[in-house]
């Protein structure tokens, strides 16, 4: 349910902000610092190796995580309807990747945390050399919170 709530959260707060992906990126890295805080003061007074394990992977996958998935999410308000979608199918698999580490069987866990971030960054660089993603990342347009309609950058 997390990764629901959180994305369409953060889906339509990018939309009122006005779709920037320097906006969205900074919200997504900054609701990763806020979820692990919570996280870090929620697991006071448990075990040492759980406390390392636990801000040793959230440490190193919230804000990838958080940052890839807004800027995903971002792409629907471009005319890219899979971002959204991608958004919540890749945060639903990075949680069940993180929960296995922490509960189940740290060396699984971290083998599919290194396999899951190793295809995050692909993923990421396949986007990014497609023109028309591109296009959407230059940040050349933004959209008015307001109608929904796309402008320049220039005449904003």
């Amino acid at each position: 349910m997390a990764p629901l709530t959180e994305d369409l959260l953060k889906f339509f707060d990018s939309g009122v902000t006005g779709a920037n992906f320097a906006s969205v990126s900074g919200a997504g890295i900054g609701f990763a610092a806020t979820e692990n805080a919570l996280y870090f003061f929620g697991a006071r007074g448990e075990p040492l190796g759980f406390l390392i394990t636990l801000i040793a992977v959230r440490a190193a996958s919230d804000p990838l995580i958080h940052l890839t998935a807004m800027n995903f999410s971002t792409l629907t308000w471009y005319g890219k309807p899979w971002g959204l979608p991608a958004t919540l199918v890749l945060h639903a698999l990075w949680n069940t990747v993180a929960l296995v580490e922490v509960y189940i069987d740290p060396t699984l866990g971290l083998v599919l945390l290194g396999a899951a971030g190793f295809a995050v960054l692909g993923i990421l660089l396949l986007v990014r050399r497609n023109p028309d993603i591109q296009q959407t990342l230059s940040d050349d347009w933004r959209m008015n919170p307001w109608t929904g309609s796309l402008r320049p950058a220039s005449a904003a």
